[in-house]
């Protein structure tokens, strides 16, 4: 899988080392006393026990599978990635109506705009990139071509 890392396009590479490092942001979410959401502060006993913690790690966990597909060159972890991607930016404002904790009104009026487009580039960029489709192409499979493979 490391090969398959550095073989990928550098902004790739960036999306894929995020989805993996989301993992460490859900974890990190465990140990403190407390949790600050929009202001609200929200101790770590209440924030794992409304699920609110558990919304959070699913969210995130759905992405470090994507990662995991995309360095192992499955194609349909691009298309996990933008549901990740759409499931994260969704799951802020799951979490703050289980907490009921209502967020700044730029948030709630310009957030979900910005997932929006964000998941379009997102698309565009995982599915029209020369780049990325010569990636996921099954000639590319673990950096041999597939006519090697039938010698």
């Amino acid at each position: 899988m490391v090969s398959n890392f550095l073989e990928m396009p550098g902004f790739l590479r960036l999306l894929t080392a995020l989805a993996l490092l989301s993992l460490l942001s859900a974890l990190l979410t465990i140990p403190p006393a407390a949790i600050d959401l929009y202001g609200h502060v929200i101790d770590a006993k209440q924030w794992w026990s409304n699920g609110s913690g558990c919304v959070l790690a699913a969210a995130h966990l759905v992405w470090a599978l994507s990662a995991i597909l995309i360095l192992k060159k499955i194609s349909c972890g691009r298309a996990l990635h933008i549901f990740a991607w759409l499931l994260s930016g969704a799951s802020a404002f799951v979490i703050a109506k289980i907490n009921d904790v209502t967020p700044p009104s730029i948030v709630e009026h310009v957030y979900p705009s910005l997932i929006f487009l964000s998941s379009m580039s997102l698309a565009i960029y995982l599915y029209r990139s020369e780049r990325v489709r010569k990636y996921f192409s099954p000639t590319q499979i673990d950096g041999a071509s597939k006519r090697n493979r039938q010698v």
